[in-house]
């Protein structure tokens, strides 16, 4: 009886652990994972916009970095601005429909939004438009 117990309590033991051990493995895994998976890049969607929109400024108004940067900074700020106040916010996230994810963003990604802007406008710049 002794011996069969010992076997019964065995298993029971190996059983609960294993489960344990596999519930927190997989807890873990899936924590990390989505952790990974979830980090926003300093470049979205949204940059391609700001280059594109720059380049345009930037094929129109030759030689104007500085009015171009104080721009591109006071929008970022203006940005900023209105996804850190509840009312605007609140605004922004029933009736505009860019998600969030891409206008309430850390503050890396709005300086790689004005290098792109100053890259946009640079290259746009540089081009020369034929006069007709």
């Amino acid at each position: 009886m002794n011996k069969t117990m010992n076997t019964s309590m065995n298993k029971t033991m190996n059983t609960t652990m294993n489960t344990t051990m596999n519930t927190t493995m997989n807890t873990t895994m899936n924590t990390t994972m989505n952790t990974s998976m979830n980090k926003t890049s300093n470049i979205d969607a949204l940059s391609v916009n700001h280059f594109l929109i720059y380049f345009i400024i930037g094929l129109f108004f030759k030689k104007q970095y500085k009015i171009i940067f104080i721009l591109s900074l006071l929008w970022e700020i203006f940005e900023y601005s209105i996804s850190h106040i509840d009312f605007t916010k609140n605004i922004i996230i029933k009736y505009w429909f860019i998600p969030e994810k891409y206008w309430n963003e850390p503050c890396s990604n709005k300086i790689f939004d004005i290098i792109i802007n100053m890259i946009g406008y640079w290259i746009g710049n540089k081009i020369i438009l034929c006069k007709l």
